[in-house]
């Protein structure tokens, strides 16, 4: 029984996982290529300055290319979708007894 759990484990989270992660992967090399990261880092203000830093990102999301703009959407679209799935999981071998009979 613990073959079949391994191989639902397999189909289910680790492959849908690995194609996000390589579709998140391409997407920062995209931005990393668009942007000079560098210096953005450089400008950030502290996160301890909470309402600084949100209206940095702000405005730096507002005042860039469109390019970047739709590839930061996508990303970030991602990453909730990750983390949504994860939960899923979680949920989902919570309730699964891997006890052997």
């Amino acid at each position: 029984m613990r073959r079949v759990y391994v191989i639902f484990f397999l189909r289910t989270v680790v492959k849908p996982v690995v194609i996000k992660t390589a579709f998140a992967s391409a997407g920062v090399f995209a931005v990393a290529a668009l942007v000079s990261v560098h210096d953005v880092f450089k400008n950030m203000p502290s996160l301890a300055e909470f309402a600084a830093f949100v209206k940095f990102v702000f405005y730096a999301f507002v005042n860039t290319q469109f390019s970047v703009q739709a590839l930061s959407v996508v990303l970030v679209a991602l990453g909730l979708w990750v983390v949504r799935d994860l939960f899923r999981v979680r949920a989902l071998f919570s309730s699964v007894s891997f006890q052997q009979q």
